[in-house]
């Protein structure tokens, strides 16, 4: 409780938070059938979300590397 008070508003919440989500993302990896791994768990499904915003975050830089090359 004095880590509460003495902490901004939110920060502990944000930390607990973020500890959450890593170990639903190691499980996330770890997992042979990703879609059992999110069925029904809305933060294993935002894991998932995030990893096809990465994907093609990269598909995209790649895509523009390629096109600089070429031209």
């Amino acid at each position: 409780m004095r880590e509460l008070r003495r902490q901004p508003v939110g920060w502990v919440e944000e930390v607990i938070e973020a500890r959450h989500y890593a170990k639903a993302k190691t499980l996330y990896d770890r997992a042979e059938d990703k879609t059992a791994v999110t069925k029904g768990d809305a933060l294993m499904q935002l894991v998932e979300e995030n990893e096809y915003a990465h994907a093609k975050a990269r598909l995209v830089r790649r895509r523009a590397a390629q096109k600089e090359t070429r031209g």
